[in-house]
């Protein structure tokens, strides 16, 4: 779960840092499986990717960030999320096999996250694997990256159940759902490291 040279390296402490900039969601490793289920997938490029993006920032009272993550203060910078998603290939997005993306995977598109409105500190971003259908199980990375590096100092991997009335909300379900579970895990870490610290 801990990148703990990194930890130590960069200039940010996460646990610590009461503030951090929301990333958005990145689709440009991920693959929706299931051909009889996601029909359009240039719809899905085109339209589906921003959706799900701008509704974080819509309905930040239930996908609070802020609090999962124990936070004071969250500034917002998705548009380089939502360029990276229009370089996506819809003819290849959907298919029938299964899909991973590796942590190195996951660290080389975090280090795209370049000249952002905030250079320094911390940020978070939401990896997406796969949207699968035929499991009905979302595939996905949270990601808390240096700023200034752009390097993950932590990241882990979440499989969490869909759910909800549309193909947005659908989906949007497991986004959320990913939200509360790894802000348990967060907590529980903090106080690991703070425990740590103490010593």
């Amino acid at each position: 779960m801990f990148y703990s040279a990194n930890l130590q390296a960069q200039s940010v402490d996460m646990f610590e840092e009461k503030e951090f900039l929301w990333l958005g969601i990145d689709f440009t490793g991920a693959k929706m499986i299931g051909s009889s289920y996601f029909l359009d997938p240039q719809m899905i490029k085109t339209e589906m990717f921003d959706k799900w993006n701008d509704l974080i920032i819509k309905e930040a009272n239930k996908f609070n960030l802020k609090e999962f993550y124990v936070k004071r203060t969250q500034y917002n910078d998705i548009l380089p999320a939502k360029k990276r998603n229009g370089y996506v290939d819809f003819e290849t997005l959907v298919t029938d096999e299964t899909h991973t993306l590796s942590k190195s995977d996951v660290a080389s598109i975090c280090s795209t996250y370049t000249n952002l409105q905030k250079n320094k500190g911390l940020g978070v971003l939401y990896v997406i694997e796969s949207f699968d259908k035929l499991k009905n199980i979302a595939n996905m990375y949270v990601v808390f990256l240096d700023l200034e590096s752009a390097l993950p100092v932590y990241m882990k991997k979440y499989e969490t159940a869909p759910g909800g009335a549309g193909l947005r909300n659908y989906w949007a379900g497991s986004i959320h759902r990913t939200m509360i579970i790894s802000g348990e895990d967060y907590r529980i870490d903090m106080k690991k490291y703070q425990k740590f610290m103490k010593i």
